[in-house]
């Protein structure tokens, strides 16, 4: 008996490590310069500043929830060059099929970069900023890797060859 409840305990104590240790994970991550991606690619930044609203502002992409982000944070993400729909709406629960969902339709060129900030977060529509009015925010907010994305034209961003 006495040795189940030690080999209990043992156990306890290493997951208890090893999930401190993968606490390290969660910290923030600030933005950094961008690299060149390949022609077959575009990248969306997608960055809510500090604001009044609370709660999180979900981003949609072309329907599909991909993240939540709190004021000061931001997402980077990858999809294929053309027309896409995205939106970011606060105090808004989680889309399902039937609820209506205010987008905003934007076309991404080949090896692009847009940057787009969230306005009200009740329209859906972001504000598109050119990278020097953007570099001026981005900064000082952390990048949201908390969630796993669950839109599907979402890629792996590669390096240009």
């Amino acid at each position: 008996m006495r040795i189940a409840i030690f080999s209990a305990l043992y156990l306890m104590a290493v997951a208890s490590a090893q999930a401190n240790t993968q606490q390290t994970d969660v910290l923030p991550e600030y933005y950094q310069s961008l690299s060149a991606l390949p022609l077959s690619q575009s990248r969306v930044i997608f960055f809510r500043s500090f604001d009044d609203e609370e709660g999180a502002a979900h981003i949609y992409i072309n329907g599909e929830f991909h993240t939540s982000l709190l004021p000061g944070s931001f997402t980077a993400f990858c999809l294929a060059p053309g027309e896409h729909r995205l939106a970011a709406l606060v105090k808004n629960a989680s889309y399902y099929h039937g609820m209506p969902l205010t987008d905003f339709k934007i076309w991404l060129g080949r090896g692009e970069t847009q940057f787009l900030r969230m306005l009200d977060g009740y329209s859906g529509e972001p504000e598109v900023l050119n990278r020097p009015a953007a570099e001026q925010e981005l900064p000082y907010l952390h990048q949201q890797r908390r969630m796993l994305s669950r839109a599907s034209s979402v890629e792996e961003c590669s390096a240009a060859d």
